[in-house]
């Protein structure tokens, strides 16, 4: 099984139409799609009240618990329209997500169908699907606040980047690793098999290691009670704490290539989102 969640847009009033509804057209119904995370904008859409529990049967015929959350078009327009103030709250001091909200919600401008669904099928079953299940309501419950109780919540930091040291020349063999050991503080057998694997080269290793640190401290859990709600949405959402969001006319023109930027973009909307509305001259 892959490791996706998709945004759907179709006439079937349920959860997972991909398994379950034998008209849905992915180039047509699936708006977009991410790699191992729930884009925030999708998230924003829904309210805990959304969600459904689900049998789904796979075509091997083993059987899946679902959970995900399934609304009109009109209401997730709505819903993610309101929710704006405590997102832009919650995430200050990483750029305003207004321009973001706006574009994404021409994606909705002559919808393919009456429902938005998420069909969370793959990412749900990575792990535990009970605990993916109570972080998945927290964090539509996030959306739920009144807009006076916004200011009370904690806003999320703007994390120190992490930094790469350089990379001495000439360096091969036992001293790269070694090197290597000592910047990342990987054992040695992964080290090798990582330098290996980026066929030797150091800086892309690093590159590696940093990128997989970054991944466990965003999903990294905490005590239930010391949760903040920034923190069950950016570990849903897979966001890069460390950067603010590129400029949303920067991204409407073509202009972001930072690859770390790109990957934020993707957790911010979702992969092919951009190039949907593209294509569809929407924008």
């Amino acid at each position: 099984m892959a490791n996706r969640s998709y945004l759907v847009c179709c006439d079937f009033p349920d959860t997972c139409p991909a398994f379950r509804c034998p008209d849905i057209d992915p180039s047509r119904h699936v708006l977009g799609e991410a790699a191992y995370y729930i884009p925030l904008l999708w998230l924003a859409m829904f309210r805990r009240d959304d969600l459904r529990v689900s049998s789904v049967v796979d075509p091997r015929g083993k059987q899946f618990t679902d959970i995900s959350p399934i609304t009109t078009v009109d209401t997730a327009r709505q819903q993610l329209s309101a929710a704006v103030p405590t997102l832009n709250h919650l995430f200050r001091k990483h750029g305003c997500l207004e321009g973001y909200v706006d574009a994404f919600q021409r994606l909705f401008n002559q919808p393919p169908g009456k429902y938005v669904t998420l069909e969370l099928l793959e990412i749900a079953h990575m792990g535990d699907v009970a605990d993916f299940s109570r972080c998945l309501k927290s964090g539509l419950e996030v959306f739920s606040q009144p807009a006076a109780g916004i200011g009370g919540l904690e806003s999320a930091p703007l994390q120190a980047p992490r930094t790469l040291p350089p990379v001495p020349e000439g360096l091969r063999g036992k001293a790269a690793v070694s090197f290597l050991m000592e910047a990342t503080g990987r054992d040695k057998k992964s080290v090798e098999r990582t330098l290996d694997a980026c066929r030797g080269d150091m800086n892309k290793a690093l590159e590696f290691f940093k990128w997989q640190a970054e991944e466990a401290a965003i999903g990294k859990e905490e005590d239930a009670v010391n949760r903040h709600e920034w923190t069950t949405l950016a570990a849903l959402a897979g966001l890069n704490l460390r950067r603010r969001w590129p400029p949303i006319d920067d991204v409407l023109a073509g202009r972001v290539d930072d690859r770390d930027d790109l990957r934020n973009l993707a957790c911010l909307i979702g992969d092919g989102v951009l190039t949907r509305l593209a294509t569809e001259r929407i924008r």
